[in-house]
């Protein structure tokens, strides 16, 4: 997030952060997408949300996030807060939620500063998310068995989430594959050497007779 520059610069840069933050947690609840996005559940880790390619960057200061030491956002924090608890309280037993009319975002990039929404507005938008969470909650205290579409949904997520893991120990797979070869090449170097040693060692006896000879290591 952007830490120099006029106050209003600095309160856009956060704003734009949040925002994208908001958009992008909209977009995960409706879609499961994007792959890899987390959710936070607290504001430590709403806070530290780093997400450069999706315009969302770490906000250092705890401070700026506090509604006391920062009351013009206090309204804004508010909300923000409550979207937090339900959020905890979704990754419980999250589902996607596309049955709720979410709408995911469309543009490909949420960079464009003529976008960017007052704290009123952004305030109002979290409380929308609210209030779907919070149906959803209802919905799950009803008790009622998922549907064959949302059974679906349930295990196109899982595997995603599967088809990350495994790319993921693909590549760790293929850094150790790199290591053994690289370990052996060592391997086979060092057997030259200790041949070529040995076939010196051998002329020399066959020159000098059985002398004891001492390997002395080269300085430096």
């Amino acid at each position: 997030m952007k830490a120099s520059g006029s106050n209003e610069e600095r309160r856009n840069a956060l704003l734009a952060t949040i925002s994208a933050r908001v958009r992008y947690i909209r977009e995960y609840l409706g879609t499961g997408e994007p792959a890899g996005f987390q959710l936070p559940a607290t504001m430590l880790q709403f806070r530290k949300m780093d997400f450069p390619e999706l315009c969302i960057f770490p906000i250092e200061s705890p401070s700026t996030l506090n509604a006391k030491q920062n009351p013009t956002l206090a309204g804004l924090l508010s909300v923000i807060t409550l979207l937090l608890k339900h959020l905890k309280v979704y990754q419980k037993h999250p589902v996607i939620l596309s049955e709720l009319d979410f709408v995911p975002i469309q543009e490909s990039v949420i960079c464009d500063a003529s976008r960017l929404l007052g704290t009123a507005a952004l305030a109002s938008e979290i409380a929308v998310l609210v209030g779907q969470l919070e149906c959803l909650e209802k919905l799950g205290r009803r008790e009622k068995a998922p549907s064959m579409s949302e059974i679906i949904r349930r295990l196109r997520r899982d595997k995603r989430r599967m088809d990350l893991t495994i790319a993921g120990l693909s590549r760790a797979n293929h850094e150790q594959a790199v290591e053994i070869e690289r370990i052996r090449i060592s391997l086979s170097m060092a057997d030259t050497t200790v041949a070529s040693l040995t076939e010196e060692l051998t002329a020399l006896r066959r020159q000098h007779g059985e002398m004891v000879f001492r390997v002395v290591r080269p300085e430096g």
